[in-house]
């Protein structure tokens, strides 16, 4: 059960304009999988995401790049366009070993001085930021 556990502010309505957009959208997490599925699923609905992944059965952790190219092939997608959103310096880290930009959100787990020795190729102060990013669209 999750008791304090609630998805951050604008991400469950992002989640779904992308998806309405056509995104391909996938998780890779360094939580337990089982987990990860069942947060996914509550917050954002079982088919919000093309591919979830976390640990779990030998699988490659983050910042193994082996984790994105995992998702590709699951997905059936290749780097191109591809744009890897994180909060961490693992994640800067994962997508700087697997060769696609990065936006790291500065609301997550860290904030901002969370990405260390690691810069995203671009920042994230809110969905509203980060859809920017995404779509090219500056709103």
């Amino acid at each position: 059960v999750c008791i304090e556990t609630k998805a951050y502010k604008g991400t469950q309505e992002l989640i779904k304009r992308l998806k309405e957009e056509g995104y391909v959208l996938s998780v890779v997490s360094n939580k337990p999988e089982k987990m990860v599925i069942e947060l996914c699923g509550m917050f954002f609905g079982k088919d919000a995401f093309s591919y979830v992944s976390g640990t779990g059965g030998g699988k490659p952790t983050k910042p193994d790049r082996a984790c994105v190219d995992k998702a590709l092939e699951s997905m059936g997608e290749d780097a191109d366009g591809l744009l890897y959103v994180g909060d961490s310096l693992v994640d800067v880290k994962t997508a700087h070993n697997a060769g696609v930009p990065c936006v790291g959100v500065t609301w997550g787990f860290h904030g901002k001085g969370g990405f260390g020795e690691e810069t995203p190729d671009f920042y994230a102060d809110d969905t509203d930021m980060l859809y920017g990013i995404i779509s090219g669209k500056n709103e």
